[in-house]
């Protein structure tokens, strides 16, 4: 995913989750788990592999292109959790 797309699907769970628009934080976030995109490696499909080296580099590249969408998405989670349970203990703070 791009850094905008990254950004788009923060800024969309945030919203979703704090009921507030957080397109600062969405930003902030978004454009190094994006920019994580820039880590994978462009891939041969598997007809083209000949060598016990090609095949040792497509299943790298698939296993980085794998990482990279796992980071991203457990990255835009830990904010959004992080800014859903900032608001619950605002909540508690102010009940006091």
């Amino acid at each position: 995913m791009s850094a905008a797309s990254v950004s788009a699907n923060l800024h969309a769970k945030l919203l979703d989750k704090t009921g507030q628009a957080h397109v600062g934080e969405s930003l902030m976030y978004g454009i190094p788990l994006g920019m994580l995109s820039l880590l994978n490696i462009p891939f041969q499909p598997p007809a083209q592999v000949r060598s016990p080296e090609e095949l040792k580099r497509w299943v790298t590249s698939v296993l980085a292109d794998f990482g990279v969408g796992q980071g991203q998405e457990a990255g835009a989670k830990y904010v959004a959790d992080g800014y859903s349970n900032r608001k619950t203990e605002d909540k508690k703070r102010s009940q006091r």
